[in-house]
């Protein structure tokens, strides 16, 4: 965990993955045109690394991935929890730095979903619900921060970055 007591899945260089499925140690790297992605499934004795000379699509992690899932079968869906508390507590502008720029996520309700879209982008991602205040996609997890009555705070987990997002909106007067 970091000092503040958020939980992380980065540490040493290394990405710890694979919730319900086989555990993944990953770590990915670039310069100057080059990209690289390792990873190792010490459950099924399976490493798989590429190497890409230059930074088109689909990139290093993507192909790791797709190798991965040759070899291992697809990872299963993430299962959706029904979120028994109000959605609309929780939508709203969350802003923090990220990756030498600020983001700010805004988070709105479509019908019994939250909808997640970077700010200044119309791409909107539709996570599910894993469990008390956490969405996830992917390997990508939202978890909320209350802090007393209030949700206070977004943690937009991507495994090697992690973004703590402050709630804008009420400090607006929302």
């Amino acid at each position: 965990p970091l000092e503040d007591g958020t939980p992380t899945r980065y540490a040493g260089g290394l990405l710890v993955m694979g919730e319900g499925r086989h555990r993944i140690l990953a770590h990915g790297g670039g310069i100057n045109g080059f990209l690289s992605d390792g990873r190792y499934y010490p459950q099924d004795d399976l490493t798989v690394v590429v190497l890409q000379n230059s930074t088109g699509s689909p990139g290093p992690a993507a192909l790791s991935a797709a190798l991965s899932d040759l070899v291992l079968g697809p990872p299963p869906p993430l299962e959706d929890t029904r979120y028994t508390g109000s959605l609309d507590e929780l939508t709203g502008r969350y802003t923090g730095p990220a990756r030498g720029r600020p983001l700010t996520m805004v988070v709105t309700r479509e019908d019994d979903a939250l909808v997640f879209t970077p700010e200044g982008t119309t791409n909107a991602l539709r996570p599910v619900h894993l469990g008390d205040l956490t969405w996830g996609m992917g390997d990508t997890r939202f978890r909320f921060v209350r802090e007393g009555e209030a949700v206070t705070r977004l943690i937009m987990d991507q495994g090697t970055g992690i973004y703590v997002l402050e709630r804008r909106d009420q400090r607006e007067g929302r």
